[in-house]
């Protein structure tokens, strides 16, 4: 799909726990689709929180655009309506899937 204008890439949310590779998809998906990396982490927000977030380091994004990440200080108040206002401002560009149209399988039900 590289290439594709923004206006035909769907929003892809990576979710899961700690420590199971969201931020490395997220850079692969990113590279392959030309994509960008918006945090929906509350803890990645906060400049100086970086060992206990596992924060991906700026040498590390591969000159991948990442949004709401060290965006405050720690001593800082934020809501999620703050949140919502910081946003990328261009987020109307992506095509939301509707939720029937994707389908997920874990490795052990496929084997």
């Amino acid at each position: 799909m590289k290439g594709h204008s923004p206006e035909n890439h769907p929003l892809i949310a990576i979710v899961g726990p700690t420590g199971a590779g969201k931020s490395a998809l997220a850079l692969r998906l990113s590279e392959e689709f030309g994509g960008e990396v918006v945090n929906c982490d509350s803890l990645q927000l906060y400049r100086g929180f970086d060992i206990g977030t596992a924060k991906v380091p700026v040498p590390e994004r591969r000159g991948i655009p990442h949004h709401l990440i060290d965006v405050i200080d720690p001593r800082q108040g934020y809501s999620a309506g703050e949140y919502a206002r910081a946003a990328p401002r261009d987020r109307r560009r992506y095509r939301l899937l509707p939720e029937s149209s994707l389908e997920w399988s874990s490795p052990a039900s496929r084997a």
